[in-house]
Parts: structure tokens; C-alpha cells; sequence
């Protein structure tokens, strides 16, 4: 009987892909080739040997229209830049938003479009078309019915070179991923003007998007590598409806950031476990706690071991679980949050007031002096934990220097933590911002500029040539 059972289901799914696989999706394709737009923009170069930034390049991007008031969802890539410290990031980045954005309508029209914000977590971006007209958006589905092998339809561009026409390609999932989240991935064999796009289902119903692999390779210059061999992501609809209802507003240092518990952190495995005489035991060990960070203030400490958060119960065994915790923390329903801790051999409860994460070095602030020929920015939690600086480091760091400037011929390179100029201390911008004034004014012949370069420190100093201005 269970052998009957069996022929007769597996002739029930292959009459079932077969009817799949001859399936007509032009009416489907009709119904939302119009939501999937060609968004155009202008990304400012950022050089870290001018402190001008004087050129800029034109670049595209797939968007789907997701809100009948203009709102656009598309690509994080559009704006590089974390807003968050935890994400290593490399100089070359633009630190200006997108500039003059337009969308390509599918009936050809260009209306112009704003900048709003971007989620780094989802790699999700949002745009809005600056227009007073109804537009007619995406239906999404909830109810997706994806698995291991389903056929999806995906609609997106082709390159600009072939004038970024709409191109759809019928791909099978030949993955699903759990954690931090389901996600589905699939062959990404075509080149197009994005990985990003709009997904159907076999149902022909608008059921997520698709986007790079957060493992997709990057080439030397930081763009992606898109050699037609990384697989494209695709997350439901579930995953980012959430920032459609409410989408990231971009405000600079007052953009809202994610809710941040100030660890590092690590597995707690089976040997660990087995270590402390508790076989049983599973959670994640705390080994850093960030200065004035939630986790400090609620009095966790280094070796604590998480075991659960309020009454669910945490389990890393090895680094790629820890994400799933990073995503619980991050989309926290409340502020404050319960955790049971093992602690010499003893279980205690430490109640935790989340806070926003600290602001990237790309949101702080930045002082130029065309004249000496540097600029310097604020220290960022970022910065001093990559420089390794202990955190209660007092100074700026230098963001830029022009290319033959004063500054360069006298050796100061970016990255150096300046803490000193003519014996004045530099603690924050504005110490720096006096002395540029003092050194206008005074029109000295030489300054003295009191450097840490890696582990050590040391004097530049720097001729000036006011005698010949």
C-alpha cells in the first residue's frame, strides 16, 4: 500500500511541474511589469587624496513601486555607507547621499525622485517620487508556498547597454535558508542592471525580492563582482513589510538606529559547556563589552554566558547562529529586555535597556582646511575599536589628505589620530577648528603636529608658504 502511495504522489508532482514548467506567466507579467521601474542617480566619488569631492558617475538600479504615494524600494547599494559602527567599511565610499534621482517609468517617462532611507540589516533602500499622482504599486502575497525546487519568475532589467529593457527569467530555488531568516536562493547566471527584482511565485502572485548574496564577492575597487556565478537571495514579502508600512528616514546623526546591547560575543559549544561541568548548557558567551554600552550599564561581564532572552532560550553552537541573535536584539519589540545568565556556576537574571547603536564614521562630522590641506573627522566607535584606541580616546582622525597638499608633503597620512597642533590638544572638532583659525591668523612657518600612527606616536612638522601667498 505505502508503495502505491508513493508511485502515485510522484506522478502527482510531476504532473504538477510539468503543468509548472508549460505554464503561461504573460498575463502575470503584464499585471506588474509596470511596478518595476529603472531608477537613475548620480553617486559622488569620494577620494581620500582631495578633500573636495569633484567628480561623480551615473549609475542604475531595478525598484518596485510598493505604495500608491511614490514610494520606491530597491537596492541598499544605491546609498554604500552603513549607519551602523559594526559594519567594516572602506574609505573610498561615498559619504554624499545619491544626487539627482530620477525613475524611468515603463511607458518611458522620467519623474524625479528623493532619497529616504536605507535598512543595512535587510540591505533595503527607499525612494519616493517627487509627483502628486496616484500610482498604481505592487500587490504582494503573503502566501508564498516556496520550496526546495519550486520554479519563481523573476522580473528585473537587462544591462544599460542593451538600454535596460524589463527581462524576466523563470529560475528554481536550489536552496533555502533558515537563519537569521528564511531566505531562498537561486542560479544567477544573467547579467542585468541589478540583483535586484521582483519575485512570483508559481501561483503568479508577487511574493518577495531578490537581491545579492551577502557573501557575493567584491572586487578591489568594493563594487560587486557580478561574474554570473553568486547566487541571488530572495526574502518574502514577511521580511520587509514592516519597512513598507514605516520605511528608515535618512536624518544623518538623528537617523532612528537599531536597537544595540554593546557586545562581542562568541559560541558557547559543547567543550564549553563540558568545561563548566554543565553538559546541558547552551547560550552565547560575552567576551567584550563596549564602554557605556546597555550591557555595561545593566552590569553584564566578560564570560557571562546568555543562555536565554526573555524566557526563549539562546543556542549558538557556531559562528553563523550568532546573526540570529544580532536579528532578535536588533528587532526587539520593547527597550528592555530579560536575560538569563550563567555566572560562576550560578543562573541570575540581568534586565537590559536597549539602546540605538552607536553612529558610523560615515555620519559623523567633518572638518576641511583647504589650506593646510586635510580634513579630519570625529572618532567613532568604529574607528577606535578597528585602531584598537582604548574607548575613553580623546582626538580626530584624518579622513583626507590632499593629494601634495602642506599636509601631505609633511607625511601625515589618513588615519593618523591627531592629538595635537602647535602643543594644543585636540580633543573634538572644535579644538581643531580654533586652531585653523589661530594658523590663519598667525600665518606661522611652521606647524607642529603631534600624530598616533598605529602603536606609536610622533611629531610632523609642517612648512607653510604664507610668505609666498
Amino acid at each position: 500500500m505505502k508503495h502505491i502511495t508513493w508511485i502515485v504522489l510522484t506522478i502527482l508532482f510531476l504532473l504538477y511541474s510539468l503543468q509548472a514548467n508549460n505554464m503561461d506567466w504573460s498575463e502575470a507579467i503584464k499585471d506588474n511589469m509596470d511596478k518595476v521601474v529603472v531608477i537613475e542617480y548620480y553617486e559622488q566619488l569620494n577620494s581620500i587624496e582631495t578633500i573636495i569631492d569633484k567628480g561623480r558617475i551615473k549609475r542604475y538600479l531595478t525598484g518596485i513601486i510598493v505604495d500608491d504615494n511614490g514610494l520606491i524600494l530597491t537596492s541598499s547599494s544605491i546609498f554604500k555607507p552603513s549607519l551602523e559602527f559594526s559594519t567594516p567599511q572602506p574609505f573610498y565610499n561615498s559619504y554624499q547621499l545619491p544626487s539627482a534621482i530620477r525613475v524611468k517609468m515603463s511607458n518611458g517617462q522620467y519623474i524625479p525622485a528623493q532619497f529616504i532611507g536605507k535598512d543595512d540589516d535587510k540591505r533595503l533602500a527607499f525612494i519616493r517620487l517627487k509627483t502628486k499622482e496616484r500610482i498604481e504599486p505592487v500587490k504582494f502575497s503573503t502566501r508564498h508556498s516556496l520550496r526546495l525546487g519550486s520554479s519563481v519568475l523573476i522580473i528585473r532589467h537587462l544591462p544599460k547597454h542593451y538600454d535596460s529593457e524589463l527581462m524576466v527569467s523563470k529560475r528554481m530555488i536550489n536552496a533555502v535558508l533558515k537563519q537569521p531568516f528564511q531566505r531562498f536562493l537561486c542560479e544567477n547566471n544573467i547579467n542585468s542592471l541589478s540583483d535586484f527584482g521582483l519575485v512570483l511565485n508559481q501561483q503568479q502572485k508577487p511574493v518577495g525580492i531578490t537581491r545579492s548574496s551577502a557573501y557575493a564577492r567584491t572586487s578591489s575597487f568594493g563594487f560587486e563582482d557580478n561574474d554570473g556565478y553568486e547566487p541571488m537571495e530572495i526574502i518574502l514579502y514577511e521580511q520587509f513589510k514592516n519597512l513598507i508600512q514605516n520605511p528608515p528616514v535618512f536624518k544623518k546623526k538623528e537617523t532612528k538606529r537599531i536597537k544595540w546591547l554593546g557586545i562581542y560575543m562568541q559560541p558557547f559549544t559543547l567543550k564549553m559547556a563540558a568545561y563548566f561541568g554543565q553538559d546541558s548548557l547552551t547560550g552565547i558567551l560575552v567576551n567584550t563589552i563596549f564602554d557605556k554600552s546597555p550591557a555595561q550599564k545593566a552590569g553584564l561581564q566578560i564570560g557571562d554566558v546568555l543562555t536565554a532572552l526573555d524566557g526563549k532560550a539562546l543556542k549558538a553552537e557556531e559562528d553563523a547562529d550568532l546573526e540570529e541573535f544580532r536579528r532578535i536584539v536588533r528587532e526587539h519589540d520593547s527597550d528592555v529586555a530579560t536575560f538569563k545568565v550563567f555566572r560562576k556556576n550560578h543562573f541570575i537574571d540581568v534586565t537590559v535597556t536597549l539602546g540605538e547603536a552607536p553612529i558610523s564614521a560615515y555620519l559623523a562630522d567633518e572638518l576641511s582646511t583647504a589650506l593646510l590641506g586635510f580634513s579630519a573627522k570625529e572618532l567613532t566607535q568604529d574607528i577606535i575599536i578597528a585602531k584598537q584606541l582604548e574607548y575613553d580616546t580623546e582626538g580626530v582622525w584624518v579622513s583626507r589628505v590632499e593629494r601634495a597638499g602642506w599636509a601631505d608633503v609633511a607625511g601625515l597620512q589618513v588615519g593618523d589620530l591627531l592629538l595635537k597642533i602647535n602643543e594644543k590638544k585636540i580633543t573634538a572638532l572644535n579644538d581643531l577648528k580654533n586652531c585653523f583659525e589661530k594658523i590663519k591668523q598667525d600665518k606661522p612657518e611652521y606647524i607642529s603636529l603631534f600624530i598616533k600612527r598605529g602603536s606609536e606616536t610622533q611629531f610632523l612638522f609642517l612648512k607653510t608658504n604664507f610668505r609666498k601667498q
